[in-house]
């Protein structure tokens, strides 16, 4: 059990690597912040990658491995899980406010 609980507290910790910078989120708004000149075609193509990167993030934390990963942190009480529920539920928000869009 120790060792599962090893493995799975790496593997949040990497995932939370991989998306505590956001830079997704961040590139949302910069297509905001470019000039005025962008056209919509440009901008268009800009909303249809993001959603499909965030469509990719939201299908991995729905996965089943995900899933074993955060049963296993929480059984364990882990700090590492607060920390990763808090970006995924940001992640899954962010991803709301786009599909609206």
């Amino acid at each position: 059990m120790i060792n599962m609980l090893c493995k799975s507290k790496h593997l949040c910790i990497s995932w939370l690597n991989l998306l505590l910078p956001i830079q997704v989120l961040a590139e949302s708004e910069q297509m905001r912040k470019e000039a005025d000149d962008t056209g919509p075609l440009a901008e268009l193509e800009h909303w249809r990658l993001l959603t499909a990167r965030f469509n990719s993030i939201v299908d991995q934390i729905k996965s089943k491995k995900c899933k074993m990963v955060i049963n296993v942190l929480n059984v364990a009480k882990s700090k590492v899980l607060k920390v990763c529920i808090q970006i995924f539920l940001e992640l899954k928000l962010h991803y709301f406010r786009i599909s609206v869009v």
